[in-house]
Formats: structure tokens, sequence, C-alpha cells
């Protein structure tokens, strides 16, 4: 069974929001202020899509259930926070202290490990 758009909204929220907070030290209420509070150490893009979920995330909850205009858009741009998210993480207990993510091989096969373990959580 699907999940209703707000639950997947809710469920993409809390993930990311978990990242930040365990991964980042990001304090706030919600998923805009934990953001506000460890955007200096994120890519501009990445602080941008993070912004777009909790935005659809708010209005889905409190507005427009129907908010989720694009159900596989919302999914995928929330997934890619996550693997940047978790990217960047990994990245800081490397030692690599680059808001681009690094380079190499390394990255490469992160990146593919990982969006198979989403592909898989998805299918569960």
């Amino acid at each position: 069974m699907e999940q209703s758009k707000i639950d997947l909204a809710v469920s993409s929220a809390q993930r990311i929001e978990r990242i930040l907070t365990d991964g980042f030290g990001a304090q706030g209420r919600g998923l805009h202020e934990k953001i506000s509070s460890v955007e200096t150490h994120l890519p501009s893009s990445l602080v941008k899509n993070l912004r777009w979920i909790a935005t659809v995330r708010n209005k889905t909850v409190h507005e427009d259930k129907d908010a989720i205009k694009d159900r596989r858009d919302f999914i995928r741009a929330s997934k890619e926070a996550e693997i940047d998210l978790l990217n960047l993480v990994e990245a800081s207990r490397k030692g690599i202290n680059n808001k681009e993510y690094g380079s190499g091989v390394f990255w490469i096969m992160f990146l593919g490990i990982m969006t198979i373990l989403v592909a898989a959580v998805l299918l569960v």
C-alpha cells in the first residue's frame, strides 16, 4: 500500500532532520530551523533542496494535503538530500573539509551503495 502524501512528507522530513541533528549537531524545532542552524556547513544547492522539502512538508501537513504535486519528484529530492547529507557526514568523519564533497572512486562507490540502500527501503 502506498504511503499517504502526509505520511510521505513527514517521514522524509524526519529522516532528514535526524541526519542534520546526529551528523551536524543541528538545533531547532523544525526542519527549517535545523537547516538554518547548520547551513554555513552545507553547499547552497543542498540548502535550496532542503528548504524546498521543508516548505512542501509544511504545506502538506498544515495547508494542503495535495501540496506534493509530483510524488516521484518529492521522493527523488528527499533521497538526494539524504544521500548528500550522508556524504558530507562521511567526508567530515574522514577529515575532508570540503563543501563540494571531495572526489574520487570512494564517493562514486559510496553513492552507488547508498542509492541501492535507498531503493531497497522504498520497495519495502
